[in-house]
C-alpha cells in the first residue's frame, strides 16, 4: 500500500530509513504506524499522491523525522461517497 511502512513495530530504536528516494508513488511515501523511536532522515520524495511523511494514528512517539524533502506532491481528493480516501487526483499543486 505504501512504498515504505513501519507497521506496528512497537519500540524499535534500531529501525531507520535513511538516504533513500521515492518517486512517482501513487499512494504516499513513508508511513509510521504504531512504531516508536525510529528514524526517517535524509530522504527525497518526488511526484507523489497523498501525504509523504505520515504518522498514521498520531500515537507514535519519539520518532525522528529530519532533513527529508518532498516535492511535487498531489492532494488526495474526497471520495465520491463522502468518507475515506482515493488515489484519484482531483487537484494538482
Amino acid at each position: 500500500k505504501y512504498p515504505f511502512h513501519f507497521h506496528m513495530l512497537g519500540n524499535s530504536p534500531s529501525s531507520y530509513l535513511k538516504h533513500s528516494s521515492i518517486h512517482r508513488s501513487f499512494y504516499r511515501c513513508i508511513s509510521i504506524h504504531g512504531t516508536h523511536n525510529t528514524t526517517v532522515s535524509e530522504n527525497v520524495a518526488f511526484d507523489v499522491v497523498g501525504y509523504c511523511f505520515y504518522l498514521e494514528d498520531g500515537v507514535e512517539e519519539d520518532n525522528t523525522l529530519a532533513f527529508n524533502l518532498a516535492a511535487h506532491i498531489h492532494i488526495i481528493g474526497e471520495a465520491p461517497w463522502g468518507w475515506g480516501q482515493t488515489t484519484q487526483i482531483n487537484k494538482q499543486s
